[in-house]
């Protein structure tokens, strides 16, 4: 007997013992992973994809009674990851949170699975390098962190094999009627799962000699995988226009995509998905932290040790398998047009993470055997620290990516939240501008339909209420009413009649977006008006053509800025277009100033009528070594056209071009 083989006898020895060890691991990595995949859904990543919005109002309909086998709308949809998401959105409503919810905790359950599936395929200690590669992948905290159909099919493929092979290691049938079960399944999950029988098929050719005796189980296999899929399959045959839309849309054998380049497009698409493993994975935000790969830089390496080593060793069946499983399930992204697209790979990462396992596992024993267990540690501790940079790249890059928040439509989830807030019900973003408090007034909204309609998700967070209206229907202001007018930048600005009179009013600016499939311009959906009721204050200050300045208030959102919110009133109607302008004086020296029209000019003081309040906020930049006790703030009025103040009248009958007002008490 040779000193390796010597040793392996030993190592399983001590792997029995320590069994109990190793599955309350597991038990600390499932944990550990739904610290990663359940906080903060609402917020990372931001905002709530359209696709996400549909799956979204598809299981509100299944909690509102219907049933369907296949969703068609939005191309057409499985509905597995549907009918889970009908369960979260039960319970946390209308919410990126009930969306997402069902996703992160597939995304916990996997890890337990890869480890099962590592566990029959090779062993304990391949299953548990898998499990704790997997808690903190970036590809896998993506899925499990967006309401995608995607990543329902990586969890019931890892559960399929498993128990497939389980099978195969006890002879038992009910665990190949189980794996039949499963592995059907998966063609309820995502459309990249058509490809799963052509890969489980090839996978039992390669190593038909290690599945010998099993044929009768085999058989048992094939007969429940139909029998599951057997509604879906007489539901494809009677739509099959629908059922196969999306893959027509994509397939880069259609000469209206490759245009006479078939041979130069299957090239780049070779050499875009080779390079997704080791060097450069999806580009699209809302499949990836652009541009990450499959593995990173160290578990690339181990992958290739695991590659090497299992060739030449008696796991090599075992190996073909897995390799067959991984070519096929590259074929729904290398045969569809774009490049490599992670959502459509997503029945790759049970199998791929066992190679880097194999990998770790081989290094692992070999640095015990030769260097003792303070070098195996580094192994240990230099994947952990991989995991950590995955962890940071995601939660703190990711998470303040500008392509993230244009990729996931931010400005929709602010559609909705603004009205949710104002009416007092619904999702709300936690980021939102704080909305004038209730004053017990009747509350209605005015929406314009384009901003109603912008996308499924304003559909899906905005509670239904029938004080909301469209723009062109709304019913006239009631005086002892407020409202919240939302619309398109540039339109006419007939809407602000809409407003009731006598009013307080405050403008808020939607966050920018960019049409991520065309590259288009950054652009501006929607702008906010709040009409509430005003404050019963004094003037501080009286300017000329009826202005007034009502009150200051000052706030520091960062150590760089000073925001100054200012309150006008309109005494009758202004016949003039002004310049509203502050300068922050510290002893008697201008150190920052900011000029412009009232509400960023929407709400400018020729549309001002008697009795209105205006709320205007200006930023001024704070030098270093301000001092508040000494700053002063000058407030005026100009015409633009002449750079002529109007004059601000005093309490004692002096008039003078602006006024001085303490910093120290505006706060």
């Amino acid at each position: 007997m040779t000193q390796l083989s010597t040793f392996e006898i030993h190592s399983k020895r001590r792997l029995k013992k320590r069994r109990p060890l190793i599955y309350l691991t597991v038990l600390g990595l499932t944990f550990l992973a739904a610290l990663l995949r359940f906080p903060w859904l609402d917020r990372l990543p931001p905002g709530l994809y359209h696709d996400e919005a549909y799956n979204g109002l598809d299981a509100l309909a299944i909690n509102e009674g219907r049933r369907a086998i296949f969703f068609e709308a939005n191309n057409g949809r499985e509905p597995l990851h549907i009918y889970l998401m009908s369960i979260t959105v039960r319970f946390f409503g209308r919410t990126p949170v009930g969306v997402r919810a069902a996703a992160a905790f597939l995304g916990v359950l996997l890890i337990p699975l890869i480890f099962l599936l590592g566990k029959e395929m090779f062993d304990e200690r391949v299953g548990l390098w898998a499990a704790l590669m997997a808690v903190s992948n970036i590809w896998l905290l993506c899925l499990s962190r967006t309401g995608f159909r995607a990543g329902s099919l990586t969890v019931v493929s890892a559960a399929g094999l498993a128990a497939l092979w389980r099978g195969r290691n006890t002879g038992q049938r009910r665990w190949f009627a189980l794996a039949g079960a499963l592995l059907g399944l998966t063609q309820y999950t995502y459309t990249a799962a058509r490809f799963v029988p052509v890969a489980l098929v090839l996978g039992l050719l390669l190593t038909w000699r290690h599945w010998r005796g099993l044929g009768r189980h085999l058989f048992l296999l094939a007969i429940c995988i139909l029998l599951v899929d057997l509604p879906l399959a007489i539901y494809a045959l009677a739509h099959l226009d629908l059922f196969l839309a999306r893959p027509r849309q994509l397939l880069i054998l259609d000469p209206r995509l490759h245009q006479g380049q078939l041979l130069k497009v299957l090239a780049e698409q070779a050499i875009a998905h080779a390079k997704a493993v080791f060097l450069e994975g999806d580009s699209l935000p809302r499949h990836n932290v652009p541009g990450k790969p499959m593995l990173a830089p160290l578990t690339a390496l181990l992958c290739v040790i695991g590659l090497v080593k299992g060739a030449t060793s008696r796991i090599s069946p075992r190996l073909s398998f897995a390799s067959s499983w991984i070519v096929i399930m590259f074929l729904p992204s290398y045969l569809a047009w774009g490049g490599n697209s992670f959502l459509r790979l997503s029945g790759l990462p049970p199998i791929l993470l066992l190679l880097p396992a194999l990998g770790a596992d081989w290094l692992w024993r070999q640095l015990l055997k030769w260097k003792g267990a303070t070098a195996s540690l580094l192994l240990l501790a230099a994947t952990a620290a991989t995991g950590v940079h995955n962890v940071m790249t995601y939660y703190l890059y990711y998470a303040q990516s500008q392509s993230a928040f244009y990729s996931y439509e931010v400005p929709s989830t602010e559609i909705a939240s603004y009205i949710n807030c104002f009416l007092e019900h619904g999702y709300v973003r936690d980021d939102l501008p704080l909305l004038p408090a209730p004053s017990g007034l009747p509350r209605s909204v005015c929406v314009a339909r384009d901003l109603l309609h912008f996308s499924e998700t304003v559909v899906f967070l905005l509670q239904p209420d029938p004080r909301v209206h469209r723009l062109a229907q709304a019913p006239p202001a009631a005086k002892d009413e407020e409202r919240m007018l939302m619309v398109v930048p540039g339109s006419s600005t007939s809407y602000l009649q809409l407003l009731p009179p006598r009013r307080q009013i405050q403008v808020y600016l939607g966050s920018k977006m960019r049409d991520q499939q065309r590259a288009g311009p950054v652009f501006q959906p929607h702008t906010v008006f709040v009409a509430t009721r005003p404050p019963d204050l004094d003037p501080v200050a009286r300017f000329e053509d009826g202005i007034s300045l009502l009150d200051y208030r000052l706030a520091r959102p960062d150590p760089e800025t000073l925001a100054v919110r200012l309150r006008w009133q309109a005494d009758r109607n202004p016949e003039g277009y002004y310049i509203l302008f502050v300068h922050l004086l510290q002893g008697g020296t201008l150190i920052s100033q900011h000029d412009g029209p009232p509400a960023h000019d929407y709400y400018p003081t020729t549309h001002w009528r008697e009795g209105d309040v205006v709320v205007d906020v200006h930023r001024l930049t704070i030098p270093a070594g301000f001092d508040i006790a000494r700053g002063m703030l000058r407030v005026g009025v100009y015409r633009p056209e002449n750079l002529v103040r109007l004059q601000c009248i005093l309490a004692d009958g002096s008039t003078q071009d602006s006024v001085l007002l303490p910093v120290s008490d505006g706060w």
